[in-house]
């Protein structure tokens, strides 16, 4: 027989460089094909040079040789030879991996139901509720352990149901009928189209260049857009599906992470989460925001007789509901982070894809429009009669009609269709369940056993909370649930002394909140958790951490402000509500004149060069908190000591005015009947002897002792400062980061240096603006303030320009400003105020040592939280000091304006103390707090914007650029805690609270101070944002503490 042979060493051997793989058995080359051809018509084999048999028939592609890039093909028939190749024996076939179930997950799926289904069935419940339970729970089970994908577990649950008869095939199946699983398919499809347009990837590149230089405040630009939806867009699962998991999916994609691919923590997991755990929120926050909301409103109708408005649901749920979306998402971002958390150069990155991509495509257009038709029609679909999945089928047809998607790709999304398998199948187990009465029984139950402990009706009241809350894990949709338990819960609440109207409002907003426990709790559920981001354990593991937060605020937070809605109109213009703006709005004014020019000052600066920029924020940094160690206990204390000895001369005048006009009127009387009178009224032309009295007192200067020792205490101690500042100036320095051989040292000594010698002139003023503060006049300091601060303005780029003094000429122009200001307040006090004291005796410098001392302990501590945030700032290099330092001027500058709100809380309810009017003193303190709180909010929308826009005013630094956007959303969220600590200071001071103010503050800045070492070290820049978020957290709620539990001058809000 004949052999043929193609090998290296023979005349007819082939070489390849490189031999792609066969397909369809069509070869490289007429003679390996004709070798091929003869292979398969004998009993042959071709072998490798190696030894490995290959078949054209099984093996599709030919390996290369290890040795060499040529190959040895080698075709032998079975007739004997004169020399044989040994045949080597075929390798036996790799075992099939196992396809099926995961054994143990199944078996503990079935157990579960196994054990339940033989438990004896409790009084009052049917055997068939108590089965579909059995079958219910055995169902959960395999979702959470996932022996199969969880479509085919819940089917497996509904084929188990049926074969039991626990349910007929139709009530099994009944809710493949329910618009809202469909409503969660048509979300996927809407995202193919998203995504295979481009227009997400576009969408998402606008995104990224606006807030992508981190990762945080992407999450919050999402997070806020969604919210602001909510109210138009009553659907949750169409905001969630047909709108953000698109637009997230997109996100993810553009920065690289993506499923399956190990990329998922880079940003996909964390904003996952959190865009879903923020919808909840953003639906408990509106009436209109989620479908379910109107039954409970018609639940508490019926059941309290009380109507619950869209208004009044919105102010209640507002408050709460903004602190939930700033702190969850935080919150998330500490515990499951991603692993990119910042990238400067994103925003330039993703501008350069916009410009590739370049104007939008046809495809691209049709989906646009579609979408915004779509939108449309949910948000007034109400009108129009359409309800949101016909909106959404209407837009899946434009779709496929104009091939954007087409129904194979549908067809192809796993995802949508295994999603609603199983949200379908739940949805239909837990109605049944609540149809055969378990959850009837259940709250029955519940009700019993809670009225019977005897408790207070808050502590009943929070059991019930607790019991309502997490019950919804037996529940696939938030309107069975309402459906089911709110009536029964709100009916014992009211029963055992719990508001009914506060009952209802905590219920209904919990109804949208427990929709974030599970993957099936609400319909953005399944969206956001069908993208595959988030395992399911850790969807339930952070779900139930961030239920536990919500909890903490809505019912701690959310407590204290529905007790101010429910006492006083915030906004009322009433007397109090008058004076209250007389002193606060000039006082703010003042107050944030000076961060004003600071801001200028730094404005100016940061064109000289960043680290001249950095140089003077660690300067500035120094000084104000050096300076604020002697101004704000003097500041403080002398406006409560002059406001009481200022309402106590008042009193002293009233009580002498009554006795004079009592003397002057039987005065009067033995004249008359001594000398009668002739012609005209009786006392025509007579003037009383208190008449002659006031008006020489009127035109007297009054003598305050508190006014004249705060002023000789200011200039000693700015003196003291002067001294101070300017012999230690480098070794402070050192201390703050800026060592030996860095180049901020320079300007920062000479700019330090010199701004140290308007210490005397800003200690002074600020005592005189105290004494000011205490009459009840924040408009004279106003007027001063903005006098010496423009003229700071106007001699900056004079100084630091025409003249090329640089940073000196900032700190000239500083120091002018500010003895102008001393000289102003000095003229227009002396006019008012005799402040040469009869005798050294009447000066009170023993009380203000005593109280100025407690708060100097509190000072010591601000200062040195914030001090220490500046000093790792500065550690960090001049980039992220300059940032820093633009940051923290905004954000104090900002929260400087509740202050205003402090001073005339302190001043005002100092008064009310002198006097004991008790009951004025509690509603100025209400009203503040407030105010102070709605300031916040306003503060931080405008913050929000405005520093997000116009940061470039500050520097033109990219890297200091990028850092200040990651400082955005702390400098800006923080704005309403920061407003709630500082009116808490003012209402705390008014009733001479010094202690607690002190001791309570040394207590916040030793837990502060840990974290922000802690958190700087771990997180570097966002780590000293997030450390000082958490230390103005503690702050106010010391502040709240106080007042809150009625103790110490306060003890009398408990009689009341």
């Amino acid at each position: 027989m004949a052999s043929l042979a193609l090998t290296s060493s023979t005349s007819c051997s082939l070489a390849f460089n490189s031999l792609p793989c066969l397909k369809s058995r069509r070869f490289p080359s007429p003679t390996l094909r004709s070798a091929v051809r003869l292979s398969s018509r004998l009993p042959s084999s071709i072998s490798f040079a190696a030894g490995a048999r290959f078949s054209p028939l099984a093996t599709p592609c030919l390996l290369k040789s290890n040795a060499s890039r040529t190959f040895r093909i080698r075709a032998s028939s079975e007739a004997p030879s004169s020399s044989p190749v040994p045949v080597p024996a075929p390798a036996p076939a790799p075992a099939q991996p196992w396809q099926g179930a995961a054994m143990k997950p199944l078996l503990a799926s079935i157990a579960t139901g196994v054990i339940l289904w033989f438990v004896p069935v409790p009084e009052g419940v049917t055997k068939q509720a108590w089965q579909l339970l059995a079958i219910f729970l055995a169902t959960i089970v395999g979702i959470i352990t996932q022996p199969l994908p969880l479509g085919a577990v819940a089917l497996m649950g509904l084929g188990a149901s049926v074969l039991t008869k626990t349910l007929p095939f139709a009530a099994a199946f009944s809710a493949f009928g329910d618009p809202i699983p469909w409503l969660i398919a048509l979300a996927f499809f809407f995202a193919r189209g998203f995504i295979k347009t481009g227009l997400g990837n576009r969408i998402a590149y606008q995104f990224v260049s606006l807030f992508g230089s981190s990762s945080l405040g992407l999450g919050y630009s999402l997070v806020f857009s969604e919210a602001l939806l909510a109210p138009a867009i009553p659907s949750v699962s169409a905001r969630a599906g047909g709108i953000f998991l698109p637009l997230v999916k997109s996100l993810c994609v553009a920065c690289g992470s993506n499923v399956g691919d190990g990329t998922e923590h880079k940003l996909g997991s964390w904003l996952m989460l959190t865009c879903f755990q923020t919808s909840v929120i953003s639906s408990a926050m509106f009436l209109t925001a989620m479908a379910a909301n109107p039954l409970c409103v018609n639940l508490t109708m019926n059941t309290i007789k009380q109507t619950i408005g869209w208004t009044d649901w919105a102010k209640a749920a507002f408050v709460p509901g903004l602190v939930s979306l700033l702190v969850v998402p935080l919150i998330l971002y500490i515990v499951y982070p991603p692993t990119i958390k910042s990238s400067p150069d994103a925003p330039k990155l993703a501008r350069e894809k916009l410009a590739t991509m370049g104007p939008m495509t046809k495809n691209e257009v049709i989906m646009a429009g579609t979408l915004l038709v779509t939108v449309g029609l949910w948000i007034f679909g109400g009108v129009l009669n359409i309800d949101a999945v016909t909106a959404a089928i209407l837009g899946l047809s434009v779709l496929l009609i104009s091939g954007v998607v087409t129904w194979k790709e549908c067809l192809a999304e796993s995802v949508a269709w295994d999603t609603l398998t199983w949200f379908a199948a739940l949805i239909a187990m837990a109605g049944y369940l609540n149809k055969y009465g378990l959850i009837s029984w259940f709250s029955q139950t519940v009700v019993k056993v809670v009225g019977g402990l005897g408790l207070s009706w808050q502590a009943s009241f929070g059991i019930l909370v607790l019991l309502y809350f997490y019950s919804h894990y037996f529940f696939a949709s938030g309107a069975a649930h309402i459906g089911a338990m709110f009536t029964a819960f709100l009916s014992v609440a009211s029963a055992l002394g719990t508001p009914p109207y506060m009952g209802a409002m905590v219920l209904s907003f919990l109804s949208n909140l427990m929709g974030g426990l599970t993957h099936y709790g609400i319909g953005s559920a399944p969206v956001f958790y069908g993208a595959g981001y988030v395992p399911l354990a850790q969807w339930w593991g952070y779900g139930f951490l961030i239920s536990i937060v919500n909890i903490a605020i809505w019912l701690g937070i959310g407590a204290f402000w529905w007790k101010t809605l429910g006492l006083w109109l915030v906004l009322k213009l009433d007397e109090l509500g008058l004076e209250i703006a007389r002193i606060a709005v000039p006082a703010a004014m003042a107050l944030t004149a000076d961060p004003i020019a600071s801001l200028v000052d730094t404005a100016f600066i940061g064109r000289i060069g960043s680290v001249e920029l950095a140089a003077v924020g660690v300067s500035i940094a120094l000084f104000n908190q050096i300076s604020r160690i002697a101004i704000f206990p003097l500041v403080s204390v002398t406006t409560s000591f002059v406001a009481e000895e200022d309402v106590m001369a008042k009193v002293a005048a009233e009580a002498e005015e009554s006795e004079s006009l009592e003397t002057g009127i039987v005065s009067n009387n033995e004249s008359n009947e001594l000398i009668p009178q002739s012609g005209g009224p009786p006392n025509s032309g007579d003037v009383s002897s208190f008449e002659v009295a006031s008006s020489k007192v009127a035109n007297e200067r009054r003598h305050i002792p508190s006014a004249s020792s705060a002023l000789v205490i200011g200039a000693i101690l700015g003196l003291v400062q002067t001294v101070f500042l300017i012999s230690a100036a480098k070794p402070l320095l050192n201390f703050m980061g800026v060592k030996s051989d860095s180049p901020m040292l320079a300007p920062a000594q000479q700019y330090l240096t010199l701004r140290s010698l308007g210490a005397p002139a800003i200690l002074l003023s600020l005592a005189m603006q105290g004494v000011f503060r205490g009459f009840k006049d924040t408009k004279t300091p106003l007027y001063a303030t903005v006098a010496g601060d423009v003229t700071n303005i106007i001699l900056d780029p004079i100084l630091m320009f025409v003249f090329r003094l640089g940073v000196s000429g900032a700190a000239i122009s500083h120091i002018i400003s500010q003895y102008l200001i001393a000289i102003i307040l000095l003229w227009k006090l002396i006019a008012q105020v005799d402040l040469v004291p009869p005798s050294i005796r009447h000066l009170q410098f023993g009380r203000f040592l005593k109280n100025g001392f407690l708060l100097l302990m509190r000072v010591v501590a601000v200062t040195f939280c914030v001090t220490l945030s500046a000093s790792l700032a500065a550690r960090q290099g001049p980039t992220s000091m300059a940032a820093f330092q633009v940051c923290l001027q905004v954000w104090m500058a900002t929260s400087l304006l509740a202050d205003g709100l402090a001073v005339a809380g302190q001043a005002i309810i100092a008064g009310a103390f002198a006097q004991k009017d008790f009951e004025r003193a509690t509603a100025t303190a209400s009203r503040v707090l407030q105010l102070g709180w709605l300031l916040g909010l306003v503060l931080a929308l405008v913050l929000g914007l405005g520093l997000t826009f116009g940061a470039r005013i500050f520097t033109n630094d990219v890297d200091v650029l990028h850092l200040i956007g990651i400082g955005i959303p702390f400098v800006a969220g923080t704005q309403p805690i920061n407003a709630l600590a500082f009116v808490f200071d003012g209402v705390n001071f008014g009733a001479s609270d010094f202690g607690y103010a002190a001791y309570s503050m040394v207590l916040v800045a030793i837990f502060s101070i840990g974290c922000l070492l802690f958190l700087s070290a771990s997180y570097k820049f966002i780590g000293l944002w997030i450390a000082l978020t958490i230390y103005m957290s503690l702050r106010a709620f010391a502040g709240f503490w106080r007042l809150g539990t009625g103790t110490g001058p306060w003890n009398f809000l408990r009689r009341l």
